[in-house]
């Protein structure tokens, strides 16, 4: 047996301790894949809107492409906390 197959059956055997089934296991990773796929996606597109807003600033020659990627690599783990912010943009008045 492999390291990978005795980390997986430990992990397997405390989960079963814990009174946690197969199936359990299957709908907490069922969900937590959506959930984070989702997330990714709502990302993406957060930074997609704040590209759009923002281009007539990252036009500044003297800005640099690595400011750019520094920006948005400090952005990320603030989206999911501001994400209505950003989304709000989309809304289309009548």
């Amino acid at each position: 047996m492999g390291r990978k197959t005795r980390d997986r059956s430990a992990w397997y055997s405390f989960l079963s301790r814990m009174g946690i089934l197969r199936i359990d296991r299957y709908i907490i990773w069922r969900f937590l894949s959506t959930f984070l796929f989702t997330l990714a996606l709502i990302m993406a597109i957060i930074v997609v809107v704040d590209v759009q807003e923002k281009l007539d600033n990252f036009m500044n020659p003297l800005l640099t492409m690595r400011e750019i990627v520094v920006y948005y690599i400090a952005l990320i783990p603030y989206l999911p906390f501001c994400w209505r912010r950003y989304l709000s943009s989309l809304r289309v008045s009548s």
